[in-house]
């Protein structure tokens, strides 16, 4: 037989064959990859308006400040604002304020609120009040400014471990619940409203829940806890104020009952 060149058809159709799909498992791998990236970027880009409103709201709470029996310093939380369960309000004072006129003299102190504008129903539009005068109605007054937009649900929940009328009868397991991370993990210690005249001081810690909806219509809710730089001294003047009067309420009480 004489030397043969070149290839034959069965062999030229294997090799462009093999070819096929070794580009097509390259070229599924590569777009699968760029979807994957393209559907990770529109997810972030959802979701960074309600990331920088998390944080104006983280910034401001970390800021708050209180003063004992001083009415403009009060610390006060509304749930179910407007009787709407999925939006709550929030009010207090924050020395967080951006001063940006150093020309003139001003404070970096400030009352400030959230809570959802229901003038717009469906628009889910997230406001915060900021005023700089400290006044007896630390609630009202001030500038208004739209920071979000579209959200679904804003929550605020107050961390307090409110003390056992008898601390000698706790069981065991309510005495291992002391321990710091489990207080925190246990829902009790988590309440929904924030009353000032209740609690004349700020809570330890705040939680906050925003949700806001995604493109394929689902929702996703952001949460954080945000703890609050208090002064401690501030606390214990106020549960001694709140325990002293009490005690007076009580004698009182026994007086009326016992007089003639």
């Amino acid at each position: 037989m004489g030397r043969r060149d070149g290839f034959t058809l069965i062999e030229i159709i294997i090799v462009v064959a093999i070819l096929a799909i070794f580009v097509g498992v390259i070229y599924s791998s590569f777009f699968g990859t760029i979807r994957a990236i393209r559907a990770t970027e529109d997810l972030t880009d959802s979701f960074q308006p309600a990331r920088v409103m998390m944080q104006r709201i983280q910034r401001d709470l970390k800021g708050a400040l209180h003063e004992q029996g001083n009415q403009r310093h009060i610390f006060n939380g509304i749930d179910a604002y407007g009787g709407d369960s999925n939006y709550d309000r929030i009010d207090f004072v924050t020395c967080s304020r951006v001063i940006v006129n150093n020309d003139a003299p001003q404070s970096d102190l400030c009352e400030v609120s959230y809570y959802i504008d229901k003038t717009y129903p469906g628009k889910g539009y997230l406001v915060r009040r900021e005023d700089i005068y400290l006044d007896e109605e630390p609630d009202k007054g001030g500038e208004l400014r739209i920071i979000g937009e579209n959200v679904t649900g804003l929550n605020f929940k107050y961390f307090l471990v409110e003390k056992k009328e008898d601390e000698e009868v706790l069981s065991v397991e309510e005495k291992k619940k002391r321990d710091w991370w489990e207080m925190i993990a246990d829902p009790d210690n988590w309440h929904d409203e924030w009353d000032w005249e209740k609690h004349p001081y700020m809570p330890i810690m705040v939680k906050v829940e925003l949700t806001v909806p995604e493109k394929g219509g689902e929702e996703t809710t952001f949460s954080t806890i945000v703890y609050i730089n208090r002064d401690p001294r501030t606390f214990l003047d106020a549960q001694l104020q709140l325990e002293k009067k009490r005690k007076e309420e009580v004698e009182r009480e026994r007086r009326d009952r016992d007089a003639p």
